[in-house]
């Protein structure tokens, strides 16, 4: 009960001094939402990036890639090995070309990607307009495109690209043919219907079908995507596959270095955070010794009356406490407050350009209450200078004063 009293007399204290409580709190506040502000900006971004990464490729599909192409080559005879690996659902392959498209005396030269009838199956694409393959699941002379080819082309909309004709060539190197007569390979027939638009980059890019340079001369594949049964004959998988030479990876990789580069920036800016909010918290230090100096007379006066030590050294510490705790707790709700404004104004803007946008800020909880924990044991350190001083008083010299 007397510890209450004492720290309702502390916040008495505080309250009669207002300004310069007002400038000690709201110094902390303003510190633990940029704290949190930062950290919550970083964590967004991660759960950004690791859930798109999530998006673009299914968590049971391994890519095989070869880095000694000219030596150890993805042909069908080593694409028939990886079928029989115990396992392995299928098996879908892409040839990365490089070439050039034309429609209407416009010639743009792209990236031209070759890919089995199944290669969207394992590789989840956004199709914004048509579809990626016909009623047989197959698109023998189909061509899908990326949205940054319309601008290119002069096409307005991915819907007014759908029927369109286009002429493909490639170039194919060395690596990929057996018997290479010329660099730049021409189709028998190199007319493709575009019958799908899909929002995969910027850079002009053009998928056909892979039998068509098959059919050309080519016989190995650049990668080779593997769709496993089930999640855990992964490890397994890979390890027979990397047994033949070739390199695996998988989507998972890819998020735990995310993980790992996000996970440092986060701990820089806690760091960073919270030698901030102690700067601010030793503001609080101030407050109280300037606290102690003008009080001096009313301590001597308390302890004459039968206060004993540890209670003014409790009074003191209650101070503290309340004003780095406060300031504290009004920094978090700053923070939330900030970011649901900061999210709304983003989202809005996306919004009016037909754009999905997530929450750019996303403040964990948990480093919220760890912030406001923080915040309370600081103000308990710091409390303990005052408070020792201020039991050191001598009440009779303390009341001449």
């Amino acid at each position: 009960m007397k510890k209450i009293q004492l720290v309702k007399l502390a916040f008495i204290n505080i309250t009669t001094k207002r300004l310069r409580t007002s400038l000690t709190i709201g110094g902390i506040a303003i510190s633990v939402a940029v704290t949190l502000i930062m950290i919550g900006f970083g964590s967004g971004i991660q759960n950004i990036v690791t859930g798109e990464l999530n998006n673009s490729e299914l968590v049971n599909v391994i890519t095989v890639s070869s880095k000694k192409v000219k030596i150890l080559r993805m042909d069908q005879p080593i694409i028939s090995k990886f079928k029989s690996i115990n396992g392995v659902a299928k098996t879908e392959q892409i040839v990365n070309l490089f070439g050039k498209l034309s429609y209407h005396g416009t010639i743009v030269g792209l990236p031209v990607y070759a890919v089995s009838d199944g290669y969207f199956d394992v590789t989840p694409t956004n199709i914004v307009a048509g579809k990626q393959a016909d009623e047989e699941g197959r698109f023998t002379k189909g061509a899908i495109v990326n949205t940054g080819i319309l601008k290119a082309l002069k096409i307005p909309s991915s819907a007014e690209a759908i029927g369109k004709e286009v002429l493909v060539d490639v170039t194919v190197t060395n690596d990929l043919a057996d018997k290479q007569v010329e660099t730049t390979k021409t189709f028998a027939d190199n007319r493709f219907t575009i019958i799908g638009v899909v929002d995969k980059g910027t850079m002009p890019i053009v998928y056909i079908p892979a039998e068509n340079v098959f059919k050309i001369g080519v016989t190995a594949s650049s990668q080779t995507k593997i769709l496993v049964l089930y999640p855990e004959k992964i490890p397994a998988v890979r390890e027979a596959v990397e047994q033949m030479g070739f390199s695996t990876t998988n989507i998972k990789d890819t998020i735990k270095q995310i993980n790992r580069v996000f996970n440092l920036i986060n701990m820089l800016l806690i760091i960073f955070g919270i030698v901030t909010l102690l700067v601010a918290v030793i503001g609080t230090l101030n407050t109280i010794t300037i606290s102690l100096v003008e009080q001096t007379r009313e301590i001597g006066f308390l302890r004459l009356i039968g206060i004993r030590k540890k209670d003014v050294k409790m009074l003191f510490i209650a101070e503290a406490l309340l004003l780095s705790t406060i300031g504290a707790i009004l920094g978090v709700i700053l923070a939330y407050i900030l970011a649901l404004i900061i999210n709304g104004i983003i989202y809005n803007l996306a919004r009016a350009s037909h754009i999905y946008a997530p929450d750019i800020i996303q403040i964990p909880t948990a480093i919220s209450v760890i912030v406001v924990f923080v915040s309370f044991v600081f103000g308990y350190l710091i409390g303990q200078g005052p408070s020792g001083r201020a039991v050191k008083i001598d009440p009779l010299k303390a009341l001449k004063l």
